[in-house]
């Protein structure tokens, strides 16, 4: 079901008129050459073709797709969907068409069709989970993921550090902050943040509140100290499981 975006009717309006112009361009251009048939052997030079109405053309497209993107930015920035991979070019991409016309609606519903559904919290979660698990450090001789255990009960963990905390929902080290966070201080997906952590850094319980500490290396490597091996083998047994 269509609804009408108070906030974009600038853009509807703007299209419309530039649209509405171009038609009366191409019904003046009609004109003239009615009016100026080259029978007479003097040549007029329609000012309303060729390169004059190209460039009008060109610049519909231009408009609508420019107030497609920005729809979709701004759609896309809603609290809900902060932890969700979004592709924007993929979204915008549809609407890559000469012929389509421009309605903020159109937009609007195929976004909300593409990216909202009842079950988001589960794709937020899934695709978390998804993407913490590639913290593992792969083992290239065995060909498999392994995690590496430290401390005398084994109540650590070493995983692999990914700088980048700004890179939206991508980043393993963030995501796998997130996930742990879900799990282990009731978090929901949609709203759930993740500390900054650089190299040198060390985050602890008071920072994260699942865990004694975390601490990134320059070498890759991200150390996590849980109060338990039990919690260790949880978190171990869910970035492994399938």
């Amino acid at each position: 079901m269509k609804h009408f975006h108070q906030q974009f009717t600038p853009m509807s309006k703007a299209y419309e008129s530039l649209k509405n112009t171009i038609s009366i361009f191409k019904d003046e251009k009609k004109d003239i050459d009615i009016m100026c048939p080259n029978k007479t052997g003097i040549h007029i030079s329609n000012p309303l073709e060729f390169g004059c109405a190209w460039e009008i053309e060109k610049l519909s497209n231009k408009m609508r797709l420019e107030f497609v993107t920005y729809i979709i930015s701004v759609l896309s920035t809603q609290d809900k969907f902060k932890n969700l991979m979004i592709d924007e070019r993929s979204l915008i991409n549809h609407f890559d068409n000469n012929d389509t016309a421009f309605d903020p609606s159109d937009v609007v519903e195929y976004f909300d069709n593409q990216c909202d559904s009842n079950d988001l919290t589960v794709r937020v979660y899934n695709q978390i989970l998804t993407t913490a698990r590639r913290s593992l450090p792969w083992n290239l001789g065995k060909q498999t993921h392994e995690v590496e255990r430290f401390g005398k009960d084994s109540s650590g963990i070493i995983l692999s550090f990914h700088r980048g905390y700004l890179e939206r929902n991508t980043n393993t080290t963030t995501e796998l902050i997130k996930l742990l966070r879900i799990i282990y201080c009731d978090r929901n997906p949609l709203y759930v943040t993740a500390m900054q952590l650089d190299i040198g850094d060390t985050l602890t319980q008071d920072d994260l509140g699942f865990c004694e500490n975390m601490r990134a290396y320059q070498n890759g490597k991200l150390k996590i100290k849980f109060e338990t091996k039990e919690r260790a083998d949880e978190v171990c047994d869910l970035l492994l499981g399938d």
